[in-house]
């Protein structure tokens, strides 16, 4: 191999966000059918299943696009703080903290600004880390189908939040460092 071969890069995190994407709109598209169902009134036992088939896979379709999205927002920190620094200094010194705090301190390194703890896009990521969190490190539980509410299945809300999350963050990392390509996230 000489010199003049060619570098690869292998980096996921657009990958990633477009698994996120594509399973959030297919967690949309499933909802609405789910939604015309229940407005044409549920009445036979096929239909009873039909919406619990729906309700099933918009939760598994929802979950998707949440891990992606957090997936996408490390792998993309990761990326650029590797590209700004080294792989060498990123593995020692920068890899094990958790994703929140590399969201803060990698920037920090490179620009010498950080981005605000209080900010939208901080928040919005510190909610997704922690929902990721809850779902990848899940403890059954075990209830009453009466005492079953919204708030025990993965929502709308909670999807919508994953993908606005990774694009708040990665603006307020643009807003300190303008050379951060921010391309891949257009797909949303």
């Amino acid at each position: 191999m000489g010199n003049d071969s060619t570098l690869l890069v292998f980096c996921y995190h657009e990958k990633y966000w477009a698994i996120a994407v594509e399973y959030l709109v297919k967690a949309r598209q499933a909802a609405s059918q789910r939604d015309a169902l229940v407005k044409a009134g549920v009445t036979t036992f096929e239909e009873i299943n039909a919406l619990l088939s729906y309700s099933d896979e918009i939760e598994r379709l929802r979950l998707i696009a949440i891990v992606f999205a957090a997936l996408a927002a490390e792998a993309f920190i990761n990326d650029y703080a590797i590209r700004q620094t080294s792989k060498s200094f990123f593995s020692k010194h920068l890899d094990r903290l958790d994703p929140v705090s590399k969201w803060i301190i990698v920037p920090r390194l490179v620009t010498g600004k950080q981005i605000d703890t209080g900010s939208r896009g901080a928040d919005l990521y510190r909610q997704l880390v922690t929902l990721r969190n809850k779902l990848v490190h899940w403890k059954t539980v075990v209830k009453p189908d009466s005492e079953v509410t919204e708030a025990d299945r993965i929502g709308e809300d909670q999807a919508e939040l994953a993908l606005s999350a990774v694009l708040e963050v990665a603006k307020e990392l643009q807003s300190i460092d303008p050379n951060v390509d921010l391309e891949w996230l257009e797909r949303l």
